[in-house]
């Protein structure tokens, strides 16, 4: 199937009511190895369990899509959030990208795109590491052109991003993920995170549930414990992934 077939098809998918398509999520595996183009699925969830997938759904962008993504007219929240990263913006010009067509709100005058690229590759590796190391962990990018023309960026996520088939003020709800690793190499614990959760309010995508998690923790830091034992060592470490991630929590969201 086509990307361009393929994205008409998610679109009329994701359009039709949840008794209709009863798809549950949508999400992506994408790899940006070295020295190739980037390897992508697309994944479609129903009746709990994966339904449907396709090799061919993201493309490489268009330039008129970075063009969108990095221009500094695009309403993006996300520049204050991710200063680092777009501060260093100048590497993105570059980078490999690659993009999908999506439906969020089921506007016919709106258009969504899901792009996504490797941060760790364009920004944060040097060229020696570059030649060696893949990235399976990308940075997601969700960006609507607007009716009148413009466009804005939803939605930033590093290494997670799914599609959730809930609505809130129009808008299919969102799931993310933050792993302490990626988002701190040299931290001691190498583990646990957050999964996010996403609600559309007042015009934007709001944080609506946390959970910390720290599955795993355990072959790392507790192995060869059972019952109460693991269950008191994991919520030690869930509490000690939770004190090194709420103030990140709370600086981005």
């Amino acid at each position: 199937m086509s990307a361009r077939i393929f994205g008409l098809v998610l679109g009329c998918l994701m359009m039709q009511s949840s008794s209709a398509a009863n798809w549950q999520k949508i999400s992506a595996q994408l790899v940006f190895p070295p020295n190739a183009a980037p390897l992508s699925r697309l994944l479609i969830y129903q009746d709990n369990a994966l339904s449907q997938t396709d090799d061919s759904a993201f493309t490489p962008i268009s330039s008129s899509m970075r063009q969108a993504l990095l221009a500094p007219q695009t309403e993006n929240p996300f520049r204050t959030r991710l200063p680092k990263l777009y501060q260093a913006r100048a590497g993105l010009a570059n980078c490999p990208m690659v993009m999908t067509s999506i439906d969020l709100d089921n506007q016919a005058d709106t258009q969504e795109y899901w792009i996504a690229y490797s941060r760790l590759r364009c920004l944060d590796l040097d060229e020696t590491e570059r030649l060696r190391q893949a990235d399976n962990q990308p940075h997601y990018v969700l960006l609507q052109k607007k009716a009148n023309g413009t466009y804005r960026v939803l939605m930033e996520s590093d290494g997670s991003l799914s599609i959730i088939n809930q609505s809130s003020s129009g808008y299919k709800a969102l799931e993310s993920k933050i792993m302490l690793a990626r988002e701190f190499p040299n931290h001691t614990l190498q583990c646990g995170g957050a999964e996010l959760s996403w609600r559309y309010e007042g015009k934007a995508y709001r944080l609506s549930q946390v959970d910390y998690v720290a599955h795993d923790c355990e072959p790392r830091h507790f192995p060869n414990l059972s019952g109460s034992d693991w269950e008191q060592a994991y919520a030690r470490y869930q509490q000690q992934v939770m004190a090194v991630l709420k103030a990140l929590m709370q600086g981005f969201y």
